[in-house]
């Protein structure tokens, strides 16, 4: 049969977007560089639906575009299609408010910072479910895992404008109770605590939550961390948390004996602790006799100094070198 070939498209009606945006957002086009220029009906209604929506997240509820198809027959067995695309682009709805309904405790004072959907803007549907999980995060952070958010639309008689109002179910509020930890022979409690952060009857977050187990899980000291929140899945007050800690073996013992021709025989070894007193810090001390001197050397490194994320390491030695 014959082959279809654009040989043009316009568009028609459209105020919101010029036309070389709109034809940028489709496929159907006329031959050019890298492009063939064919006409596929199935592409054509994909580029409908791409026009509609981009007026979406103008705000334009209900766009409609239509299309007229003009074909032109050619003796060549190639048939040239002119494409008329005509937009009702309709109302553009703003918002004229957001509200936050059933929030007992007030609103988090930065949440409607982090939303989306603000008066003046356009509506855009897509992004109330977005805003609904923004909202729930928040006011989770603030001690109420459990909450519940759910938006809802109402729109003016002339579809111009709208409010959008999230209903919040918050829940109980929940603090965070006692951490008992099972295995750490060597290890510290209060190293533990520092690294967990959440203290006992703080707000309990999700997120900190997650951050302080992340921590632990990070640490050196550990073949495995599980943890067991308790309480939680009942909705209990208080959240208490075991957590299950594995150590590795801290102390290790290193030694070396060669020969080399810049300084003979030599014989030197290194004895340390990953875990030195239970703190976290890795210690070693180690040393080094050849036929041409030697050296000694200890070091202390700490991986957060003065309880801050800031690493240091602080180091002695001496050396005693004189030719082979």
């Amino acid at each position: 049969g014959p082959r279809f070939i654009v040989n043009r498209l316009d568009v028609e009606g459209n105020s919101a977007y010029r036309d070389g945006k709109l034809k940028r957002q489709i496929l159907t086009r006329a031959p050019g560089f890298l492009r063939s220029g064919a006409f596929v009906p199935e592409t054509l209604e994909e580029d409908l639906l791409m026009i509609k929506n981009l007026y979406h997240k103008k705000g334009y509820m209900d766009p409609e575009v239509s299309v007229h198809k003009k074909v032109v027959p050619s003796e060549k067995n190639r048939h040239r299609v002119d494409i008329d695309l005509i937009i009702d682009e309709g109302i553009q709805t703003r918002l004229t408010a957001v509200e936050l309904e059933n929030v007992s405790s007030g609103p988090p004072p930065n949440i409607y910072k982090k939303i989306k959907l603000k008066p003046g803007r356009p509506l855009r549907q897509y992004e109330l479910k977005n805003d609904e999980r923004r909202i729930a995060e928040l006011i989770s952070e603030a001690g109420h895992p459990y909450v519940k958010v759910e938006g809802r639309t109402e729109l003016s008689s002339d579809r111009s404008g709208a409010l959008v109002a999230f209903k919040v179910d918050e829940g109980p509020p929940i603090n965070m109770g006692n951490t008992y930890y099972s295995g750490n022979f060597r290890t510290k409690k209060k190293i533990l605590d520092r690294e967990l952060e959440m203290k006992p009857g703080d707000a309990y977050s999700l997120n900190r939550m997650h951050t302080g187990q992340k921590n632990i899980r990070s640490m050196n000291i550990f073949r495995s961390v599980q943890f067991k929140p308790v309480g939680l899945k009942d909705q209990k007050e208080k959240i208490h948390l075991f957590a299950e800690v594995d150590e590795k073996p801290p102390y290790f013992f290193q030694a070396n004996v060669g020969y080399e021709s810049v300084k003979g025989f030599y014989l030197g070894s290194k004895i340390g602790d990953h875990n030195f007193l239970g703190l976290n810090k890795d210690a070693w001390i180690g040393g080094e006799v050849s036929q041409t001197g030697y050296w000694g050397e200890t070091r202390l490194y700490e991986p957060r100094f003065l309880g801050t994320r800031i690493s240091s390491d602080l180091g002695i030695f001496f050396e005693h070198d004189e030719p082979f």
